[in-house]
């Protein structure tokens, strides 16, 4: 199964959000899927117009049915697109692991 990554800037990129979504990422491959990144920009959370262009042309690009994870940064700034592909793709917006919320031990 293939799966289309969405995420601002490159993925070898050192900070904790470019490290856990190349762990996640990982995993995937690790069973077999198919990982396709896809970089926009690195202008979220206030994209250009350019990068706007960029992130429908990649909707556009994709068969129908594909399962496309978008990074949280370009989620909330692009939601009219989301809106205009969702019945074409399974989309799913993944979180930074911060808005995991575990439970307290007692």
């Amino acid at each position: 199964m293939k799966i289309y990554w969405m995420q601002p800037g490159e993925i070898d990129s050192i900070s904790g959000g470019y490290i856990y979504n190349k762990n996640i990422i990982e995993g995937f491959q690790s069973h077999d899927f198919q990982v396709k990144l896809f970089n926009p920009g690195v202008d979220f959370p206030f994209p250009s117009k350019s990068t706007i262009g960029k992130c429908k042309a990649f909707f556009k690009s994709m068969e129908n049915s594909s399962f496309v994870i978008v990074d949280s940064l370009i989620l909330g700034t692009i939601p009219y697109l989301i809106k205009e592909f969702a019945a074409k793709y399974f989309i799913v917006g993944q979180l930074p692991s911060a808005f995991v919320s575990i439970p307290a031990s007692t």
